[in-house]
């Protein structure tokens, strides 16, 4: 594999699930009771996806790996702090409201800017991961709301295996109903996998 990625794997953070959560009616809405008191952790889907970044990078020498997430930024950086251990990455953080009572355009928005802003991306040899779901919502729109707004149009969701084939190209497989995959085969980066 000659190739390197830039690849930006887009993620938010939860409440871990082993909490207690309520839900209570607040002046701007739903949301959580003491939500900003509950440990949190990176979105499983997403968490999911930066693994599987930082897996890619490292098969793939010169590759790079950033997490863009939109959350209360102490939180973020607490999070992460963990998550670095785990898989090497650059945060780029974008202090805000998270949990799963969000816009997904305005969030995807919010991410997509952030994208486009990172110093020295690539979009040649762009990678954009992410939850295909998220467990603080189950849109399933605001990453392939991300990938139209940067303009990408090879779109992968439901992603259960990526392979690099040894010409550069991308195979794909994406879960269908019944248990089964589609096979995918893409010419190469800019793509979004979910």
């Amino acid at each position: 594999m000659s190739e390197s990625y830039h690849i930006v794997v887009c993620g938010g953070i939860v409440p871990d699930p082993l909490q207690t959560l309520e839900p209570v009616a607040g002046p701007t809405g739903p949301s959580l009771k003491n939500e900003m008191m509950l440990p949190a952790i990176l979105d499983p889907w997403a968490a999911h996806a930066l693994y599987e970044a930082a897996h890619l990078a490292k098969a793939a020498p010169g590759s790079k790996v950033w997490l863009v997430s939109l959350g209360p930024k102490a939180k973020l950086q607490q999070v992460m702090m963990t998550v670095a251990q785990k898989a090497p990455f650059e945060l780029v953080a974008l202090d805000g409201v998270g949990g799963g009572f969000t816009e997904s355009a305005e969030v995807a928005t919010a991410l997509a800017d952030a994208v486009q802003a990172i110093p020295g991306l690539d979009r040649s040899r762009l990678l954009v991961f992410g939850g295909w779901e998220s467990a603080s919502r189950g849109a399933g729109s605001t990453l392939q709301q991300v990938g139209e707004r940067l303009g990408i149009v090879d779109q992968f969701q439901g992603v259960d295996e990526l392979t690099v084939n040894a010409d550069g190209s991308l195979r794909i497989l994406e879960r269908v109903e019944g248990g089964k995959h589609q096979v995918s085969t893409c010419a190469g980066p800019p793509a979004l996998l979910g």
